[in-house]
């Protein structure tokens, strides 16, 4: 029997929650995606499925579980501007790039 993927809890806000695949050798969120969302749902509570549920993958690709009406429908990749939001709201800062990231150095509102 293969196991159930592993996820750490990373964002919840009041419109979306962002999810981690630990990796663990379990299924992957995407192939786990239904189950994940009902877990989910027990763990930040029955708005999860009214929120947008990010995951980023163990290669630190992000990719949605889709949701329509509550009612699972699949999940999907997310788009480069998609990817380099969700990475600005994990990291703090305005990222510029992949692996790039700016945001303020001090107190004095310089730029690093």
């Amino acid at each position: 029997m293969e196991m159930r993927s592993e996820y750490d809890l990373l964002l919840v806000t009041d419109n979306l929650v962002i999810i981690a695949d630990r990796g663990t050798g379990g299924r992957s969120i995407a192939h786990d995606a239904r189950l994940v969302a009902e877990r989910l749902a027990m763990d930040v509570g029955r708005l999860a499925r009214r929120r947008r549920i990010f995951y980023r993958n163990t290669d630190g690709s992000f990719g949605e579980i889709l949701f329509r009406l509550n009612e699972y429908k699949g999940v999907r990749d997310c788009s480069v501007s998609q990817q380099l939001y969700i990475d600005s709201l994990l990291n703090g800062g305005v990222v510029v790039g992949f692996g790039q990231r700016q945001g303020i150095s001090n107190n004095t509102g310089e730029r690093d």
